[in-house]
């Protein structure tokens, strides 16, 4: 049904889900993207398949409250849990990747206490979700524009919004250069940073 109705609106849907039972029913019911996806098992790497559903794992976030822990201790008990299930969390992302889930780059949370998450989160993708330095670059650039339908944004193309880096290295090499090694940007076609 929800399929039905979001697409009858052209409405996107996504889902926040952990577990593997609610991941699943998410996709069957034509979500366009997961966000987490945490423990996605068989059935919901099937299930994203089969209805081209997306998932969005944020690393970030299960980084952030590793290293930071919670100020509150409202966040104690998940921080254990989290810690506990790392490397299930990981291997299950891994399994999604090397099925062919489409993956996208991004976060449903805003509490950080800096904008590195954003450029962490490609090496996550790497170190932890099983990508090439390549595949989490594309992820992170032409995927996420085509998750949100923005088709002018993510690629350079005729036509396309000209936002641009420029790193002074390989990041196909050593991916952690995207956050160490930034020394031009172009937005919307105007150069808003140049360190060459």
């Amino acid at each position: 049904m929800l399929n039905v109705e979001a697409a009858r609106r052209k409405v996107p849907v996504m889902a926040h889900a952990h577990g593997a039972e609610g991941i699943q029913m998410s996709a069957e019911a034509g979500v366009r993207s997961i966000e987490h996806a945490s423990f996605i098992d068989s059935g919901g790497i099937a299930a994203c398949l089969e209805n081209n559903t997306w998932i969005v794992p944020t690393f970030a976030i299960w980084a952030y409250f590793n290293a930071r822990g919670s100020d509150t201790g409202a966040q104690d008990r998940l921080i254990e849990i989290q810690k506990a299930t790392n490397e299930r969390y990981c291997t299950c992302i891994k399994n999604a990747v090397s099925a062919g889930v489409r993956v996208a780059l991004g976060s449903d949370y805003v509490g950080f206490d800096d904008a590195s998450f954003a450029v962490r989160e490609f090496e996550y993708l790497v170190d932890l979700g099983g990508m090439t330095p390549k595949q989490a670059i594309y992820t992170g650039t032409a995927s996420s524009a085509e998750l949100l339908k923005m088709n002018n944004l993510g690629k350079i193309h005729p036509g396309c919004i000209a936002d641009i880096v420029v790193i002074n290295g390989n990041p196909l090499e050593n991916i952690d250069l995207l956050r160490k090694k930034l020394c031009f940007v172009m937005k919307q076609g105007k150069i808003v940073r140049n360190n060459v």
